[in-house]
């Protein structure tokens, strides 16, 4: 398993700067998707197809393996503290306990976001002590899944009955297959393995007329702003919240919005004291793990210069930046469901915090006003 994970590591790398458009379901899986784009920058000389069976054949192996072959860099977060810390004044920065980055690569590119954004929970979920055994016992390996092995994990939870609305949306399959998935489908994943997870909305979509089509209006400043603000407070009590428990540990966030999903591993707050909230929204923003950077981008640069131009690049997004009309964020409590919450969650609208319901979290607003 070593060798190939070495010889999938190495192809990678050498194609890390291929650029690739996202695409929708074309029937093929993660290693027909990487073959096919492998050969399409070898070219089709004989000796190019003798090199692509070889290449398959340990692809299918490996994918058979059920095994991640990426290996995160345990020291990642301690490089992105100091490439922050290289600008004019100290940072303050809230960072969760543990994380892992998984990114694209040729068999995934433009369609992977939500399974390589599942790794890196799974990840750090693997390292916390109130669901790294139950989490182990689920799975029934204690390793990251590879895309196809989670793929059938996803299948096996809609068997269970979970999110079957979603599950009716892609037909009950997702195996061999590059169809996207998003927020519903990471939620009946993780609640399949028994851990507590919920879905925040954060929305200032209004419906409007278009030439007599039903359309999502344009935001106002006034609504960005509080879109921004509200997760940005909701992401501050997340992070200080479990914090402060007695647990110490926080797995990062799962954040949703058309098209793409990224992961949440902290936040950078300081410049929270800005009093003109507009240009505080400039300052503050989210740290994010995205997975359509390859993890040899991501670590390498890291690595080899913590600069702060690194940390701005590749990390920092200020809440300014965020203009989607909604946006979702999947969270972790740390529980493990009981047989009768595992029940409940099979129910449709299960997950989500009911309107007026204290869900743990406290109003942080103070800090943005």
């Amino acid at each position: 398993m070593a060798r190939l994970r070495s010889v999938a590591a190495l192809i990678s790398v050498r194609t890390r700067n291929v650029e690739y458009e996202c695409s929708i379901d074309d029937g093929k899986g993660y290693v027909d998707s990487y073959i096919m784009r492998l050969q399409g920058l070898v070219g089709e000389q004989p000796e190019a197809f003798a090199v692509l069976d070889q290449v398959r054949a340990l692809l299918k192996a490996m994918d058979d393996g059920q095994e991640e072959y990426q290996r995160p860099n345990n020291e990642l977060l301690d490089v992105i503290k100091t490439a922050a810390a290289n600008g004019k004044q100290e940072p303050q920065l809230l960072v969760c306990s543990y994380v892992g980055f998984y990114g694209r690569d040729l068999g995934d590119a433009g369609w992977g976001c939500g399974y390589r954004n599942a790794q890196m929970l799974l990840a750090s979920l693997l390292q916390w002590p109130s669901t790294a055994t139950t989490l182990k016992t689920e799975l029934k390996y204690p390793f990251v899944p590879n895309i196809s092995a989670m793929q059938l994990l996803l299948q096996d939870a809609w068997s269970s009955g979970f999110s079957r609305f979603a599950a009716a949306e892609l037909d009950g399959i997702v195996s061999d297959s590059s169809k996207w998935i998003g927020t519903a489908e990471i939620q009946a994943l993780f609640s399949s393995l028994k851990l507590e997870c919920h879905i925040r909305d954060f929305t200032h979509a209004r419906i409007a007329l278009d030439a007599g089509k039903q359309v999502i209006a344009r935001a106002t400043k006034v609504e960005c702003l509080r879109l921004q603000q509200e997760m940005f407070t909701f992401a501050y009590d997340y992070f200080t919240r479990l914090g402060t428990t007695g647990d110490l540990f926080v797995p990062p966030l799962y954040l949703q919005y058309e098209g793409h999903s990224r992961t949440i591993i902290g936040l950078d707050i300081t410049d929270v004291g800005v009093e003109d909230p507009q240009k505080r929204m400039e300052k503050v923003g989210f740290l994010l793990f995205d997975p359509a950077n390859t993890q040899w981008d991501v670590e390498l640069k890291g690595k080899e210069k913590p600069t702060r131009k690194y940390y701005k690049e590749k990390v920092f997004h200020a809440m300014a930046s965020f203009q989607e009309p909604m946006y979702q964020i999947l969270y972790f409590t740390g529980k493990v469901l009981t047989d009768r919450e595992y029940r409940d969650m099979l129910q449709a609208g299960c997950g989500f915090p009911r309107a007026g319901a204290n869900d743990g979290f406290e109003d942080y607003s103070h800090l943005l006003s």
